[in-house]
């Protein structure tokens, strides 16, 4: 079995830690203790105890501030927002604060959301995390990320140990994580459904029930929930949790209008994803994007709204949405990791990325930047260039009046079989400055017979009727006259 390691782990995380936030300190966590300089402080009129206080102000001082900057990193944490969680977590001090292994496990937290399972590893396993008071809060992530890294012989001695620091602390005696750990050691009675075998999670605590329907989603039994789904106690779907999941499990049933039921009036990231994709079973791509956007409001890093947000920005025409939208596929420092390395190393292809990126520019005339685009992408694809691309060097040289390459790659372009780069490549030869004469703003000639399908099709050769002023025959026999024979 495949287990969807990568997109399960966020959400479980997110739906255990019970973390809650709220959004009062959001001023006070900007704040600066600029008001404590000591530069401005005349120290010799202090005395030892006025020192010591004045010490103490700013420890005071200090300490709120890296608690305020924690607070709104856990906020933006729970929302999906990786980007200011990091950037609230990097005002907190390293070493003398006392959040410090605070910081360090919501940065571990950060690393195994982005998919960089070893450095969450690395961080989670750091000594200070072996005492015994801090190795309950971590072992749970040390678990999970060695299982997204396939280490089977560490993640079972991690888990042995975890479950016997962490089992006081749990709700609901460990099921899920549990489920999950059995099914990578392959055993039987996961594989065979596990707890989905038993319908009593149906019927007792709330928090069961949540887990049971979790389960037969990850593991892709929406038939085994719907033959039970009936069996839920009405109170059951005061719940938005449980409603999204069974709305989810109906959509993944295609039972559509029921799903629509289920999630309309829940506005989490899961269901406008689920409201947007049935807006695009029906073609309603206006609807569906407004969702996707929504859902992407709620958690900005939505790899299901991206994937479909992006498609639909450029079938709307919305370039500079879809110019951020591009730029959350990847962290910043994914070019690093990417340049000099193989054709495809990461979980992204930044190339495509790249790419993709230079389209959105060329729809919005920003040629220089997307010459800058396409020089990356000469030195990444190492001058072997997919014909997308050439056809973007092709189009912005022409924009540019870059003769140079406007040669070189509409000839490039050409031999992959493109008409139009060919139309252009054989014009630059017929044409003194083909650039200057497109962008002339007068009036041409129209071939109503042209077109680019045209310039594909293969034509028809037809035989060229000769009109013969002369017979053949009579210069054949005029010739046979002239002719003398010596015998």
């Amino acid at each position: 079995m495949n287990l969807k390691i990568r997109y399960f782990f966020p959400l479980f995380l997110f739906l255990t830690c019970h973390l809650q936030a709220n959004d009062q300190f959001e001023k006070e966590a900007k704040m600066s203790f600029d008001s404590y300089n000591p530069n401005s402080i005349n120290w010799e009129s202090l005395s030892g105890d006025e020192t010591e206080e004045y010490d103490l102000y700013l420890e005071k001082g200090e300490r709120e501030n890296d608690f305020l900057f924690l607070f709104q990193a856990k906020n933006y944490l729970i929302n999906g927002d990786l980007k200011y969680a990091k950037a609230y977590l990097d005002k907190i001090r390293d070493t003398s604060s006392k959040l410090s292994l605070i910081k360090k496990r919501y940065i571990g937290l950060i690393a195994f959301i982005q998919g960089d399972y070893n450095k969450s590893y690395q961080i989670y396993n750091l000594p200070i995390f072996y005492s015994e008071k801090y190795y309950s809060h971590v072992c749970i992530m040390k678990v999970i990320s060695l299982l997204a890294m396939k280490e089977i012989n560490k993640m079972q001695y991690e888990l042995t140990n975890c479950r016997v620091r962490t089992s006081r602390f749990s709700s609901n005696e460990q099921i899920w994580l549990d489920s999950i750990t059995d099914l990578a050691l392959k055993k039987p009675y996961a594989i065979n459904g596990g707890v989905l075998q038993s319908i009593n999670f149906l019927l007792g605590d709330p928090e069961y029930l949540r887990i049971w329907l979790k389960l037969a989603i990850y593991l892709n039994q929406e038939t085994v929930a719907l033959k039970n789904i009936s069996s839920l106690h009405e109170n059951s779907y005061y719940s938005k949790k449980v409603r999204e999941m069974a709305g989810l499990i109906h959509y993944r049933n295609k039972n559509y209008d029921l799903a629509s039921k289920f999630i309309e009036d829940i506005d989490s990231a899961n269901a406008e994803n689920i409201k947007g994709n049935i807006n695009l079973l029906k073609k309603e791509y206006e609807l569906a994007y407004g969702h996707f956007k929504l859902a992407l409001k709620n958690k900005e890093n939505s790899h299901n709204a991206i994937e479909r947000a992006i498609p639909l920005s450029w079938l709307l025409g919305l370039w500079p949405d879809a110019l951020d939208l591009i730029s959350r596929v990847i962290d910043k420092n994914a070019l690093e990791r990417q340049l000099g390395s193989d054709d495809s190393p990461g979980t992204f292809d930044l190339r495509k990325k790249i790419a993709l990126e230079s389209a959105v520019l060329l729809r919005m005339k920003n040629y220089n930047k997307t010459q800058k685009n396409l020089l990356d992408l000469k030195y990444m694809f190492k001058d072997r260039m997919p014909i997308e691309v050439e056809m973007m060097w092709t189009f912005n040289s022409l924009m540019l009046e870059d003769h140079k390459n406007l040669l070189k790659f509409s000839e490039g372009a050409c031999r992959h079989f493109d008409g139009i780069s060919c139309w252009i490549y054989l014009n630059i030869y017929q044409w003194e400055n083909l650039p200057k004469i497109i962008k002339r703003d007068e009036e041409t000639r129209q071939d109503k017979n042209f077109s680019v399908n045209g310039l594909k099709e293969s034509q028809v050769i037809e035989s060229l009727d000769e009109m013969q002023l002369v017979d053949q025959r009579d210069i054949e026999e005029l010739d046979s006259n002239q002719i003398k024979i010596d015998l």
